[in-house]
């Protein structure tokens, strides 16, 4: 196997890796998320209340993932 073939294999592994992982998602979601409702017209009470409950989750999901191993 060459370098480019050890390359791509990595690059490969570790985006999968990445994109299996919930806390990346959600938080992806909490920046996406409150954009899309302030454009939706959302009232910004709303919208934090949103944002901090993606935050929550996203901390959750870290301690989760600590008591797993």
């Amino acid at each position: 196997m060459n370098i480019n073939q050890k390359f791509y294999t990595m690059k490969n592994y570790l985006i999968y890796t990445i994109l299996k992982s919930k806390k990346v998602w959600y938080t992806l979601s909490a920046i996406i998320i409150p954009n899309v409702a302030r454009l939706l017209g959302v009232s910004e009470d709303a919208v934090q209340e949103i944002f901090w409950a993606l935050v929550a989750l996203t901390g959750a999901q870290g301690v989760a993932d600590v008591t797993k191993k």
